[in-house]
């Protein structure tokens, strides 16, 4: 009998222990969130943080609570944007891509091209429907029969 006691027991004891870190846990969370929320500060850890500074060649590297601060040590190639072309500075060197491109086509259609496209079309249409003039009472037929 005092074998099952102590075996009650110690469950009890264990409950009990299981209660206890169940509630400094709760507590240490309720507490830890009161805080982040007064001071402003984030609710997550960062591992790892790489991110670009204002000031160029300068990285800033946070490993594990640790913050590092890179700088380039060599200048290769400078690189701007703007909305209508992109501009590589390379050893001296200035090169332009533009990404917005302008066609002028008025010129291109003029009003000789125009007409003449005009014409061509319309010749065109006359020649095939005398091509298709042979079938086209059977073209009719089938889709007429095919409609409601």
């Amino acid at each position: 009998m005092s074998e099952r006691t102590e075996d009650a027991d110690f469950l009890l004891l264990c409950r009990g222990f299981v209660a206890l870190v169940l509630i400094v846990v709760l507590g240490v969370v309720a507490a830890e969130s009161q805080l982040d929320r007064l001071t402003g500060r984030q609710d997550f850890g960062e591992l790892l943080n790489v991110r670009r500074e204002a000031i160029a060649g300068v990285y800033s590297l946070y490993l594990l609570g640790t913050g590092y601060q890179l700088k380039s040590l060599y200048s290769v190639a400078e690189v701007s944007n703007t909305d209508h072309s992109l501009s590589v500075k390379v050893a001296g060197s200035n090169f332009t891509v533009p990404t917005v491109f302008y066609v002028d086509l008025d010129g291109f259609f003029a009003e000789g091209w125009k007409d003449k496209l005009v014409v061509r079309v319309l010749s065109s249409r006359q020649v095939l429907g005398e091509y298709l003039a042979p079938y086209s009472t059977k073209l009719r037929n089938f889709v007429n029969s095919i409609g409601p």
